[in-house]
């Protein structure tokens, strides 16, 4: 089989890392690389022999890629993926891929006019968190009762070279809401079927100080009744074992659920049996199941592992979030609109 011509755009952004093992597979050619920083564009260019390019339309012109992995500054991402669809490049970007909901929704109805495949890595949905909890109940289930998740990681300050617009709010869009919360949010709808129609959030920049929030608290409803809490922060400890922080616990009408370690405790609720089953969710673990699978399913011509419309629906509930902080009022979410 032949390799995988990738194109590499914007590779200064903190998840980078988490990508580049598979990037090194043998399965996956580096086609080119693009990235606002000359001298980080040559030295992960370096890595896989590839060339480097002056633009992004420069590279889209000269190269043989065959797919794009795109990150970059938040700010800068609707551009990005505005020349992509243009070009009918297939590709995965990184969320946010904008500062709010309505970036997104032009991007959609763009690769929808366009035909052009797009793929958002909530590659939580390949892990075995994810897997514990399919084999467990039908997903989506309207049977959740309630939903408690929270994720921290590290200081957004250990980027400062790489990724120092992270704590700007003009180019990153927020602080640890933004970069942290798209998972969880996307995880309560995935396994819930349903949108949140209520927000109600509480921001701090305390432990930091920077013009970002360092900590985010939200209470959130469904349509369907579930109630879920979210907490995000950037607290996890420098020298920390664990990249990130990451704790589940969920109320079904069934079982209860809750993270233990790398397992997943299930308590049955009639008859009270435990088990424990292999429920990891290590953020960083999941990054190469993203990237083989994503690869196989556009070549396949199957649809993404999440995509533009579940980012979109995290992003709104993130609006709401920081309306509602501001306000110190519950917000009801945009509704993410079809599009025909």
């Amino acid at each position: 089989m032949a390799a995988h011509r990738v194109a590499l755009i914007a590779p200064s952004h903190w998840h980078y890392p988490l990508y580049r093992p598979a990037f090194l597979g043998a399965d996956i050619r580096i086609a080119g690389v693009w990235d606002p920083s000359a001298l980080l564009a040559r030295q992960v260019a370096a890595e896989f022999d590839a060339p480097v390019f002056a633009t992004v339309d420069e590279l889209l012109n000269r190269s043989d890629a065959g797919f794009a992995f795109a990150f970059g500054v938040h700010a800068d991402m609707p551009a990005i993926a505005g020349r992509l669809i243009d070009r009918g490049m297939p590709f995965s970007i990184e969320k946010p891929a904008g500062l709010h909901g309505d970036h997104i929704a032009g991007i959609r109805r763009a690769a929808r006019r366009a035909g052009v495949f797009v793929s958002i890595p909530f590659h939580y949905r390949l892990s075995a968190l994810a897997r514990a909890l399919s084999g467990t109940t039908a997903l989506p289930s309207p049977d959740f009762l309630h939903v408690q998740c929270s994720v921290h990681a590290g200081s957004p300050l250990r980027f400062a070279d790489s990724s120092p617009w992270l704590i700007e709010p003009g180019r990153a869009g927020g602080g640890c809401l933004m970069n942290l919360g798209h998972h969880p949010i996307d995880l309560l709808s995935w396994v819930t079927g349903t949108d949140v129609v209520s927000v109600q959030a509480t921001l701090s920049n305390k432990a930091l100080r920077l013009a970002v929030e360092d900590h985010a608290l939200l209470s959130l409803v469904l349509a369907d009744g579930t109630v879920a809490s979210l907490e995000t922060s950037y607290r996890q400890p420098a020298r920390a074992a664990d990249y990130m922080d990451f704790h589940v616990a969920l109320a079904h009408r069934a079982f209860t659920a809750k993270r233990d370690g790398e397992r997943l405790a299930f308590l049955d609720t009639a008859s009270g049996a435990a088990r424990h089953v292999d429920g990891g969710w290590r953020f960083k673990d999941y990054f190469a199941d993203y990237v083989r699978t994503t690869l196989s399913r556009v070549e396949a011509g199957a649809p993404p592992v999440a995509g533009l419309e579940d980012l979109e629906r995290t992003q709104r509930v993130i609006d709401a979030a920081y309306l509602s902080a501001r306000t110190g009022r519950s917000t009801v979410p945009q509704r993410v609109s079809s599009i025909d």
